[in-house]
């Protein structure tokens, strides 16, 4: 676009500006417009909601969590179980829903006591783990009892136990 000012006019004398191009105005201003929305979109997929609190008092684990031995249960619920109703706050995106209904939901379970929730999976299936931290040793024996108590209860479509060791010395 020329400069605004033509040099050889006389002073006071104002170049008028050339006619804007309305197809690329458009297209960039779509651009634009799906840029935000592809930054909205980013933000509410990956914000999460709050965990909850930990007691300042609870021990820290010496090892990080990425060097450790674990053990989670993937458990996805039947749709008249209890848990279902936060798998599907889970589906929804309302992870902060359903993490609040899933912990009300253990409260509530005597036959899940000892289980705590991990999180949710891609699926937005349940993942849980053993409450309490346990030594390698334990670990397989405890996958061993889980296993068959989940496969034995009533309500859950689908159970599968992960157990990753890792040489701990």
């Amino acid at each position: 676009m020329a400069s605004l000012l033509d040099p050889g006019a006389r002073v006071g004398q104002v170049r008028t500006m050339e006619r804007v191009d309305a197809g690329a105005l458009r297209k960039w201003g779509m651009a634009a417009s799906f840029a935000a929305l592809a930054v909205a979109a980013l933000i509410a997929v990956f914000a999460r909601a709050p965990r909850p609190s930990i007691d300042v008092a609870a021990p820290t684990p010496a090892t990080p969590i990425l060097h450790r031995s674990r053990l989670w249960f993937t458990i996805q619920f039947a749709p008249d179980h209890p848990l279902a109703r936060a798998q599907a706050l889970a589906a929804n995106g309302r992870h902060g829903e359903a993490w609040n209904a899933v912990e009300a939901g253990l409260l509530s379970r005597p036959e899940l006591n000892g289980l705590c929730l991990a999180g949710f999976d891609a699926n937005a299936d349940i993942v849980l783990e053993p409450c309490a931290p346990l030594p390698p040793a334990r670990l397989e024996r405890m996958r061993r009892i889980w296993s068959a108590r989940l496969e034995g209860m009533s309500g859950i479509s689908y159970a599968q136990s992960t157990l990753i060791l890792h040489d701990e010395r």
